[in-house]
């Protein structure tokens, strides 16, 4: 046997006994922040709502950004850069350096929960030596972000549909006020019937209860009326 082959037998052989170096062992270490993106409930006819996502080198390599994949509800979420266009991939992040990206969320026109999850791979250069006897290669990150959202058609969760939906709530952002709830004398269409405070004025003197008629059943009373010398506070001013 030829003794240049007899010593890289002996070599490797040794190398096997003391423990091989993996070159694939080390990935880069990489945060995000938010760890998850939750778009919470948003109410349908809603525009595009956005989160940005910051990505960390923690690393003292240079990572890169290779790709970055989403899986779930793909019709309602997206990935893009932070003006809504193209990631623009791969990106050289350097130690301690950030970039960017944003998860989009389209709100549905109707009722739902939704749910994705985001993929990020990062990569850094393993360089050759060792047992690694390739001139490159290199080592990944998968940076995980689950991504959840709403779409409402009851943002205030009183039980009724905004307009929004085609429903009947007339102000889908006060629990107060929808057609199930009484009317009150406060200037609001409580009940959602079209009229403001109507059955305040059941004396038909212009003048609502709340607003000064001190007896809604005379329309001669009512804050402002001429004061008679009748044993009646005509103008309500006590």
């Amino acid at each position: 046997m030829p003794r240049f082959l007899t010593t890289a037998i002996a070599a490797m052989t040794a190398l096997a006994m003391l423990g091989c170096p993996d070159a694939y062992d080390s990935p880069p270490t990489i945060d995000v922040t938010p760890s998850s993106a939750d778009f919470g409930a948003i109410p349908v006819g809603s525009p595009v709502q956005q989160i940005d996502l910051v990505f960390t080198n923690t690393d003292d390599r240079d990572a890169t950004l290779l790709e970055a994949t989403l899986t779930g509800d793909v019709d309602v979420f997206e990935i893009t850069g932070t003006d809504g266009g193209e990631l623009g991939l791969p990106k050289l992040v350097a130690p301690e350096d950030t970039t960017r990206a944003s998860i989009q969320f389209v709100v549905p026109d109707e009722d739902g929960a939704y749910a994705a999850t985001a993929t990020f791979m990062f990569s850094v250069a393993v360089e050759a030596g060792g047992c690694n006897v390739d001139a490159y290669t290199a080592e990944f990150r998968e940076v995980i972000v689950q991504i959840t959202g709403e779409s409402g058609c009851d943002s205030d969760a009183d039980g009724y549909m905004g307009p929004q939906c085609d429903g009947d709530d007339c102000d889908d952002d006060d629990p107060e006020v929808n057609p199930g709830m009484d009317e009150v004398c406060d200037g609001v269409d409580n009940d959602c019937n079209g009229e403001v405070d109507d059955g305040f004025d059941l004396d038909g003197d212009g003048q609502l209860t709340c607003v000064g008629d001190c007896d809604d059943d005379d329309p001669t009373v009512y804050t402002g009326a001429d004061e008679l010398c009748d044993g009646i506070d005509n103008d309500c001013d006590g």
